[in-house]
């Protein structure tokens, strides 16, 4: 999987190995409908398993803070479980989740159950309303290279000149 940079550290999506699931089982247990043993550990084997299911864990430097379990049906990938570690809730892990999903299955629509439906639904709205970054390599006022941050209406233009240490020399 691939790794990103962020303010907190390295974060990344994993996928779930055995060695892991004790950790995964706490973190599904997060889930309302994984509440009885029982049932939390079928839905373990059923990842295990069932090959059209598989289950990712969110990384952030040593730590496994997330888990998010999905169902490929033809087209579609099913979300079936997200969680967080309630002490790393509201710092976007969700999301980022979701949109790691969504880097690692280009070609399928990834849609909801009825468990992450509402949560899936958040994601949506919040991305209407996300920041949005363009890029332009184009000459801007004299700078190399523009980068343009947009929130709600408001823009800010990030322009860069590059200096070679080198000459260039033009044939």
């Amino acid at each position: 999987m691939n790794g990103h940079f962020g303010y907190r550290g390295v974060f990344m999506l994993i996928r779930y190995k055995k060695s892991f699931e004790k950790i995964a089982m706490g973190l599904l247990s997060f889930m309302p409908n994984e509440k009885d043993l029982k049932q939390l550990q079928q839905t373990m084997k059923d990842y295990e398993t069932d090959t059209g299911r598989q289950l990712f864990l969110w990384k952030e430097d040593e730590d496994i803070v997330g888990a998010i379990g999905v169902e490929k049906k033809d087209s579609e990938v099913e979300i079936r479980h997200i969680s967080v570690n309630p002490s790393h809730r509201h710092q976007g892990i969700g999301k980022q989740m979701m949109d790691a999903l969504k880097r690692l299955f280009k070609t399928e629509a990834l849609v909801p159950n009825e468990l992450t439906q509402s949560f899936f639904e958040r994601c949506q709205h919040q991305k209407d309303q996300d920041i949005s970054y363009k890029n332009s390599s184009r000459n801007h006022h004299g700078f190399g290279s523009c980068f343009y941050i947009e929130k709600a209406g408001l823009t800010v233009s990030l322009c860069f000149f590059f200096f070679s240490q080198f000459p260039v020399r033009v044939p």
